[in-house]
């Protein structure tokens, strides 16, 4: 009887072996055009995708750079004294218009830069 055992047992296992074995994949599986399509996407998309992250960390450290530099002076700060050719208008007065001329239908002012009497004198055509 021991004999009849061994012999079903290595049979059952025979055939839970041929049909695992049948059951396994053959070999590499022929290769889908569009499968292929994808994984060169998928590539494209990942060096894409690192580029990017490269740009963006560079971008957030600049930006960290430049919350730490001090920030220049304008150049215009009411109560200062500008390096600038500001004229002096004698207070909140507008100067005087001295005369309104037209060149090809447009229009244009002849202003004074400064309050100087002598000049107002000055008669243009």
């Amino acid at each position: 009887m021991n004999s009849k055992l061994w012999l079903g047992v290595t049979l059952a296992l025979g055939v839970v072996v041929v049909t695992w074995a049948a059951d396994a994949p053959k070999g590499k599986p022929v290769a889908d055009p569009s499968v292929q399509e994808l994984r060169a996407e998928l590539t494209a998309l990942r060096s894409e995708f690192l580029v990017l992250q490269e740009r963006t960390k560079r971008l957030e450290t600049t930006v960290e750079e430049l919350k730490r530099a001090p920030s220049p002076v304008p150049l215009n700060v009411p109560g200062q004294k500008s390096f600038l050719f500001t004229p002096d208008t004698g207070g909140s007065q507008q100067p005087a218009i001295w005369g309104e001329r037209q060149v090809n239908g447009w229009t244009y002012y002849i202003v004074p830069c400064g309050q100087n009497p002598a000049a107002a004198e000055v008669k243009l055509r």
